[in-house]
């Protein structure tokens, strides 16, 4: 037992950092807990599926175990871009021998694995006892029927139920992607599923809304001109206040005409009383007083 703490302590480093939250984690660092519970879902693989994807573990000469092990560690390193090491605890109900089938309750062992970003090995996998809590669990339940029952348990603190379903749908759609069996890289792997992507695309874009004013501003001041035409426009002082449609009318008998395409904003800038050194500006850009820039 000596020899073989010795060996985890030179193993483990001693700094050693919990794993980095999720994108869609409710804070964006771990709150102190004096409790834990966790948000659980669930998702049955069908037939269909389960084939495929122990056809492909057999054909890798391992087991359904490993394949599942193995999409957790992709998903999560496509989730975590900054994380290069993380630690997965494995556990198996230890029920295999007959001599333990009328046992009460379940025989758990819990077995951390290390994995490394930088092409991991099996020689490479590190193993330690675990004294801490764990941000989420999966469940791996293979029926006699044929289909795979997963259940998924994340940390209420960190992570909301919403965000508990989405890591279940990446993870079962990255299975389907497994199970076409085709040759990937972590990084070509899909992080998030199509249907949840269209649907974050929805959400940012929008209702489509109808627009009630014309195609330009200038268009736009020509309509407020009409629909205002005896409302107050500028006001030059106390006693004279021009309204929409006479202001039109003097600057187009100053000289300025409908020319250009485009505008500048024109602005104008009276004194509101006469012993005010205070400027305060009223704009008006009807149609007639288009300016070249």
């Amino acid at each position: 037992m000596a020899s073989a703490l010795e060996y985890y302590r030179a193993v483990i480093p001693h700094d050693l950092k919990p794993i980095s939250l999720l994108p869609f984690a409710k804070s964006q660092v771990r709150p102190p807990l004096d409790r834990y519970s966790t948000h659980d879902v669930q998702f049955q693989i069908q037939p269909p599926l389960a084939s495929k994807l122990k056809h492909l573990a057999r054909r890798h000469r391992s087991t359904s175990f490993h394949l599942y092990l193995a999409a957790l560690q992709a998903l999560i390193f496509r989730m975590l871009p900054e994380t290069n090491e993380f630690f997965i605890g494995i556990a198996d109900a230890n029920k295999l021998d007959k001599d333990f089938m009328n046992s009460v309750g379940m025989l758990f062992n819990l077995l951390p694995l290390r994995f490394d970003r930088p092409e991991p090995s099996l020689s490479e996998e590190q193993w330690h006892a675990a004294r801490i809590g764990y941000d989420m669990g999966l469940e791996i339940t293979e029926n006699p029927t044929g289909e795979s029952n997963l259940t998924l348990k994340m940390q209420d603190a960190l992570y909301s139920q919403a965000s508990a379903q989405l890591f279940l749908r990446s993870f079962v759609n990255l299975l389907e992607e497994v199970a076409k069996g085709v040759d990937m890289t972590i990084e070509s792997l899909p992080t998030w599923p199509q249907s949840d992507i269209d649907h974050a695309l929805d959400v940012g874009r929008g209702t489509d809304m109808n627009l009630e004013w014309p195609g330009t501003i200038s268009h736009r001041v020509d309509q407020m001109i009409q629909e205002h035409a005896t409302d107050i426009a500028p006001v030059l002082d106390i006693a004279d206040r021009i309204v929409a449609n006479v202001a039109s009318h003097k600057m187009r008998r100053r000289g300025v005409s409908e020319i250009y395409m485009y505008c500048a904003m024109l602005v104008l800038c009276v004194p509101l009383l006469q012993t005010s050194r205070c400027m305060r500006a009223r704009w008006l850009v009807p149609r007639s007083l288009k300016l070249s820039q």
